[in-house]
């Protein structure tokens, strides 16, 4: 039986879609720094796990 592999990068686009946020946000994160991402060639990506962090300390901060 085939076991699904994880998804470990995502797209601007997708970034977008999994965390409620409009592509734009997501840019602007990066640029300041706050979400990690990196370039293969022209492609913009996003770790999974960066996103987690991104967003799981976006909550923490909110129930400080």
């Amino acid at each position: 039986m085939h076991t699904p592999i994880a998804k470990r990068a995502l797209s601007v686009r997708e970034a977008a879609e999994a965390s409620s946020l409009s592509k734009s946000q997501i840019h602007n994160l990066i640029r300041d720094g706050r979400l990690r991402a990196g370039r293969i060639g022209k492609r913009v990506i996003i770790s999974s796990q960066a996103l987690d962090d991104l967003l799981d300390n976006a909550i923490d901060a909110r129930s400080a």
